[in-house]
């Protein structure tokens, strides 16, 4: 992860396959990296060519996406959604510094 300097957080939503083709076309995908909070799934035009990455288990989300966040230089989170991340923020308030919060399709 640690190439990538923006990293999104999300949940699967039939916004967010086509936010991701416009990001990729027209910033590039190099600094970029795209983090699901639910198990492995391909829906609303999601796809494997999409090169996202799903995290869903109490590990990934406190030990490997913390990781993620504090390597980032900007958090993009789709929306307040999940408690755990929800909890994550809250016991490392220092991340909010880099954070960016995005509501698509309300």
């Amino acid at each position: 992860m640690n190439e990538h300097k923006i990293l999104h957080v999300m949940i699967l939503d039939k916004f967010l396959a086509p936010y991701i083709d416009f990001v990729d076309e027209h910033f590039g995908r190099a600094e970029h990296h795209y983090v699901f909070i639910t198990s492995p799934k391909y829906l609303y035009g999601l796809t494997p060519e999409h090169k996202v990455e799903f995290l869903h288990t109490n590990d990934d989300i406190f030990m490997t996406l913390l990781a993620y966040m504090q390597e980032a230089e900007k958090i993009i989170l789709h929306g307040l959604w999940r408690e755990k991340v929800d909890m994550l923020l809250y016991f490392h308030p220092k991340l909010l510094k880099k954070m960016f919060l995005v509501y698509l399709g309300w």
